[in-house]
């Protein structure tokens, strides 16, 4: 028996009886292209949308305002970011809370999250208690602010400013950054800038811009 095509079966029908058989018959295929097209399209934006990130910020403390850390973000990507770059190119903070006293899951993740990314290079401008950051503050573990910044004469007081053994500045207490005021209330949060970090140019252009402001 010789197979009817499709086209010669709807050739009799009226418009709404070729949509209704079309529907009826095939609407599981139809159904799965749509799904297709909606992935396809999803993943195409997920590619074409995504930004290269120019520099990565952490912030790590007990109490943080995460509205002014939005707006620091937002802030720093108007300032640090040609308008005609935007569309590729952005600026990245993570807010990263946790508790000297007790640990829970989410704050495990977010401390093992801190390590990781310490380990593989994504962070820049780090901001940690300076307990942690006297850890870190060893065997050039972090650069020199000063040097970077290309600034002589840094505008902190000296108890502000912290130096390794070799004499360099590799921290700056939070509560000397006018940027930063408020961003967070706990006491004893130093910046400082991770040696293993992959973004000198922007670094600079941050510390330059954060040194400018105050």
């Amino acid at each position: 028996m010789m197979k009817i095509g499709l086209k010669e079966v709807l050739a009799p029908m009226t418009r709404t009886e070729q949509v209704k058989y079309i529907w009826h018959y095939y609407r599981f295929h139809i159904l799965g292209l749509i799904v297709v097209i909606i992935f396809s399209t999803f993943t195409i934006n997920g590619i074409t949308n995504k930004k290269n990130t120019e520099l990565n910020f952490m912030i790590v403390a007990e109490k943080i305002d995460h509205t002014k850390v939005e707006g620091l973000l937002e802030q720093f990507n108007k300032e640090l970011i040609m308008e005609e770059d935007r569309s590729l190119t952005e600026i990245g903070m993570q807010a990263v809370t946790y508790s000297k006293t007790e640990i829970d899951p989410q704050m495990q993740v977010g401390l093992q999250k801190l390590a990781a990314e310490l380990a593989a290079g994504a962070v820049d401008i780090l901001m940690v208690d300076k307990g942690y950051y006297e850890e870190m503050n060893v065997d050039g573990q972090l650069l020199d602010i000063k040097e970077l910044s290309g600034i002589e004469n840094l505008p902190y007081a000296n108890d502000r400013v912290y130096v390794s053994e070799e004499g360099k500045v590799t921290g700056i207490d939070l509560s000397a950054l006018s940027l930063f005021l408020g961003a967070t209330f706990d006491e004893n949060i130093v910046l400082c800038l991770p040696a293993n970090s992959k973004n000198d140019e922007y670094i600079t252009k941050f510390l330059k811009y954060m040194i400018n402001s105050n």
